[in-house]
């Protein structure tokens, strides 16, 4: 007996009894058989903040917002994704009390890359924003704007106020238990890195230690992170980006913080790369404080560089197709590190490589990009619990990281069971999937999928949703039900 369902033409989906025929188009080498184990809890309530992004305030109004509110269409392609975290951002300058209260009484500050801007993204929307999309917040506090002018203690008692404000505007907007809050503040960005700072760890700990003492006084239920070395992976600069930095800031400031923050950007360095950094700056603060955690800030596909034209003619690669596979990889990665608490892809913008959605300025529209596609495909089968599975990576030279196939099993507490993946070969490849003791035999199984093309394309004004999720169900048997995985696709398989 065999059933079969066809799959946009690139493989063919196929259930039946341990005898049945696989037609997978282009497919090499043996199927690969994949058992999960819902009974084997290998990481308890994973965090739904692990799926994130990263928000710049003037790059978000500038194509999501208008007249003071998020786009309706933005909230909903986001709510998908509730329990993501969500990072504001200014960057290393944000004149914060400038850009609360009344629209109209608000004057123009600095915004990244472009100039005086009008804030109409400022704080109090960005917590209606979390309440919409039922998110949770990180929030990078200006330890380092030039407004200060070296001057330690305004900048201290301007982060006392802003403390203050956002404690009452949660106690407000979030009412009656509503998961708006803001989960932890971000301590500058990049400080060791960025041109006209560059700080050493021992300056930036000093600083931070009088910051924290202060804001922990009136603040204590309110939690820091550190900045973690900027690119690590990297040799850094004459004098600055030092690889001493994490152990010196970790020993001065490691017990006063809920952990630190990393930016990892992949894949010419490959994603298992990233996972070494990741662990070593948790090894660092967990030295000092055992619960520290690691707050990726920022992650995302690095477009590679153009040997013969202008980088911005790569910026495809890491919003499109390419982009999103790579990102989905990571994210999934970090399923199995429980020393991490958050992760947000960098950004929702409208200019710049990261791009979650795309502005077509002419007809003042916005649409998802490829990348958000991948991501909302794992996303569709995140449960829980991630699950004993075996195996999570099938090796193989398709891809730098040395393996072909990522997967994670996971389990709900209502009984469902799915298994989410990413293909980085450019040909198909079969996988079954058997859970243990056969529980799942009869059950409704969906399949969500993204796939890119061999380009990494991405979508266009000319054909916004070209690259979409699709979706198919069909009744699971008890010998295992096979999946035939398209080249280069971001999939979840989820047992109903």
């Amino acid at each position: 007996m065999k059933r079969i369902v066809q799959f946009v033409g690139l493989c063919a989906l196929i259930q039946a009894a341990a005898a049945a025929e696989l037609s997978c188009p282009g497919a090499i080498g043996a199927m690969t058989d994949v058992r999960i184990d819902p009974a084997r809890v290998v990481r308890p309530g994973v965090p739904k903040t692990l799926f994130g992004f990263s928000v710049d305030w003037f790059q978000f109004q500038q194509g999501h917002v208008r007249q003071g509110e998020v786009r309706p269409e933005v909230i909903k392609w986001l709510q998908p994704f509730a329990g993501a975290a969500y990072r504001y951002s200014a960057g290393n300058e944000m004149d914060w009390s400038a850009m609360v209260g009344p629209l109209a009484s608000r004057r123009p500050v600095y915004a990244n890359y472009h100039g005086n801007a009008l804030p109409t993204f400022g704080p109090e929307e960005y917590l209606q924003f979390l309440r919409q999309v039922n998110g949770r917040g990180i929030f990078l506090l200006d330890v380092a704007g030039k407004r200060y002018q070296g001057d330690r203690q305004r900048m201290i008692a301007d982060n006392l106020g802003l403390l203050d404000w956002m404690k009452g505007k949660q106690q407000t907007i979030c009412a009656g238990g509503q998961a708006c809050g803001v989960d932890a503040y971000e301590l500058g960005n990049e400080v060791d890195w960025e041109k006209g700072l560059r700080w050493p760890g021992p300056v930036y700990a000093e600083r931070m230690r009088e910051l924290l003492t202060a804001l922990k006084q009136t603040h204590p239920e309110a939690a820091f992170v550190a900045n973690g070395r900027t690119a690590p992976w990297g040799s850094g600069g004459a004098g600055y980006n030092e690889p001493s930095f994490d152990a010196s800031v970790a020993q001065e400031i490691g017990s006063l913080v809920a952990g630190a923050t990393i930016h990892p950007y992949y894949d010419g360095n490959p994603v298992p790369q990233m996972k070494s950094h990741i662990a070593k700056l948790a090894a660092t603060y967990r030295r000092v404080n055992p619960a520290a955690q690691v707050y990726v800030t920022e992650h995302g596909r690095w477009p590679s560089a153009n040997p013969l034209g202008k980088w911005e003619a790569n910026w495809y690669q890491a919003s499109g197709g390419w982009g999103g596979i790579s990102a989905a990889n990571f994210i999934l990665m970090l399923t199995d590190m429980p020393e991490v608490r958050t992760a947000s892809w960098h950004a929702i913008s409208v200019s710049g490589p990261w791009q979650l959605f795309h502005w077509n300025k002419g007809g003042d529209l916005v649409y998802p990009s490829a990348a958000y596609w991948a991501m909302r495909a794992i996303r569709e089968g995140y449960l829980e619990d991630v699950v004993m599975t075996t195996p999570t990576l099938v090796e193989a030279r398709d891809y730098a990281g040395g393996y072909r196939l990522r997967m994670v099993g996971m389990a709900g507490a209502d009984g469902r069971m799915s298994l989410l993946g990413v293909n980085r070969a450019r040909v198909a490849t079969a996988v079954r999937v058997i859970p243990t003791a056969n529980r799942m035999a009869g059950r409704t199984v969906q399949t969500v999928m993204f796939s890119s093309d061999l380009a990494g394309a991405d979508n266009t004004d000319a054909e916004p949703y070209r690259y979409q999720i699709s979706r198919r169900s069909f009744n699971a048997v008890a010998a295992g039900d096979v999946i035939c995985v398209p080249p280069l696709t971001a999939f979840s398989v989820v047992y109903q």
